[in-house]
């Protein structure tokens, strides 16, 4: 099994302008040959293999451009393997040999974006404290950890930030840990990042919403400064050091740190206060859970349709087809034949608006295009990236391949949410203010995170019939939400909800239903 493992460099004033360069011909050979392959794929030629490409543009550029020399020619090669390998994931996903997510085909890389070189084989030499690159010279490097294994290649990253870093690939054993017999099921969620089967919560405060203001400051400096000027890199980096680059890959946002207090249980729970970054945070939870469950279940959420969702067309305004308040009274006067312009309206009758006949198309269409002219919902896609649903899942399924554990996933259209996990009784669906509710059938009150985890546990591991005769018996009557009245021993609220519950209409005396009598004869029945 694969891993990497990623250090902190620290190079001289000397060594960042060689790897600047290293950089800067590595892009060079990467766009010049995607070009040519774009053009020959436009003329309709068969695109040219990997030997094609390092002839014309390695052997054949160096005679011409004598600034190729000046570097190394390992990460040039490894730029145009890159580019084939890139093409071949993308040919691979169009024709379906590929499975998963569909791949787009190769971009041009930027120089303001994030850089990376790779060398392989004897190219690089490890040392204590540095680590050397032909051509660049020996790099401080901080080992925060030793390796597992000699390393079959290492990749020089720049972030937008400045800062550089080493990862190296090496090959690692799985350490297959002895089997606690426990297994969990674990839902995730935006104001409890994550909530376990068991009744463990794990909350995560939003690090993006922390820094908006900041961010977005930082951002006006950098639109007002002038293109090429000093200033502007000065306002650029700044910027990317609170922020992953300039598309929101947050890298200190990222790196914010929170406090133990978001490990109640585990071997984390005695950190003294240790601050940790969200990568850290996600790494040692999925951590945790590999270590003290034999088998962990996650919900297969579509992370990035969740983050494409539109808004309801009933409460936008836009979406609704209205026509803004500002052009209201321009939209039904006539406009002038001759200027095309609309006609003053205190000379000209105002026409009278057509309104289509029920029944009949309008020019607004049906309901579906309605909501594809809605407005994303960027709060909640906000939300859900700050987070890293995606992120938790990746690492969580790498560290259960690492242990020896098993690692599963359910079906995103299965209904935790609408099932009670007491009795099995289906209850519909709720709106998300509503947290907590007493089950109608049963009258076992639920915590919605909770109910819902163990719903995807038991999707796996489903109940047996003796267990789920033992949760469908009833010791006290129940209480129906429908009605005002209640029975003796039960609570008056049954729906718990974050926003203020709306006043319900007193019930009917004369209704048999609502009297505790009747609760007690179908409780007996």
């Amino acid at each position: 099994m694969k891993a990497r493992y990623k250090y902190r460099i620290y190079p001289n004033h000397i060594q960042i302008i060689k790897l600047n360069q290293l950089f800067g011909c590595c892009r060079y050979v990467w766009n010049s040959a995607l070009a040519h392959c774009n053009q020959l794929y436009t003329n309709g030629h068969k695109r040219p293999s990997y030997v094609d490409l390092t002839k014309q543009f390695i052997t054949q550029a160096k005679r011409e451009l004598v600034w190729l020399k000046e570097v190394a020619s390992t990460p040039l090669q490894q730029s145009l393997k890159d580019l084939d390998q890139a093409y071949r994931n993308f040919f691979n996903s169009c024709t379906g040999k590929r499975k998963g997510i569909k791949v787009k085909p190769p971009k041009c890389k930027s120089r303001k974006s994030r850089q990376a070189v790779r060398f392989v084989g004897a190219n690089y030499k490890i040392g204590q404290d540095k680590i050397y690159f032909p051509k660049v010279g020996k790099i401080k490097i901080i080992w925060s950890r030793p390796l597992a294994s000699n390393p079959s290649s290492v990749t020089i990253i720049k972030d937008s930030a400045g800062r550089y870093f080493a990862s190296f690939v090496v090959e690692t054993c799985a350490e297959n840990l002895p089997k606690t017999e426990n297994s969990i099921g674990i839902d995730l969620g935006i104001s409890t990042f994550a909530t376990l089967s068991n009744g463990e919560k794990f909350k995560l405060s939003l690090p993006l919403k922390k820094n908006l203001k900041k961010l977005g400051k930082f951002q006006r400096k950098f639109a007002k400064t002038e293109l090429g000027s000093k200033r502007r890199e000065k306002a650029r980096v700044r910027v990317a050091k609170l922020s992953f680059g300039m598309l929101r890959k947050h890298a200190k946002v990222k790196d914010i740190s929170f406090p133990s207090e978001c490990f109640p249980t585990g071997c984390y729970a005695n950190a003294n206060g240790m601050l940790r970054k969200r990568t850290d945070f996600l790494h040692k939870l999925s951590t945790d859970l590999a270590i003290n469950y034999d088998t962990i279940v996650l919900e297969d959420l579509n992370v990035s349709g969740m983050v494409k969702k539109r808004c309801d067309p009933a409460t936008t305004p836009v979406a609704s087809g209205r026509t803004p308040r500002r052009r209201q009274s321009q939209a039904v006067r006539p406009r002038d034949d001759a200027s095309r312009k609309r006609c003053d309206p205190a000379t000209t009758p105002v026409a009278r608006e057509r309104r289509p006949r029920e029944g009949t198309c309008t020019k607004r269409g049906n309901a579906d295009q309605e909501r594809e002219r809605a407005p994303r919902d960027r709060k909640l896609a906000k939300a859900i990236s700050d987070l890293g649903w995606r992120q938790f899942r990746t690492l969580t399924e790498a560290k259960c391949e690492k242990y020896g554990r098993e690692f599963r996933t359910i079906s995103r259209w299965e209904p935790t949410s609408q099932k009670w996990s007491n009795c099995g009784f289906k209850g519909g669906k709720k709106e998300l203010n509503v947290r907590e509710w007493t089950c109608l059938n049963c009258g076992t009150f639920h915590d919605r995170d909770i109910n819902a985890a163990v719903n995807i546990l038991e999707a796996v591991q489903p109940k047996t019939k003796v267990e789920i005769a033992k949760g469908t018996v009833a010791k006290n009557p129940v209480q129906l939400s429908l009605f005002n009245e209640v029975a003796e021993g039960q609570r008056s609220i049954i729906y718990r909800t974050r926003r203020k519950r709306q006043t319900e209409k007193p019930a009917d005396s004369n209704d048999v239903s609502t009297h505790p009598e009747s609760f007690l004869q179908r409780a007996s029945v």
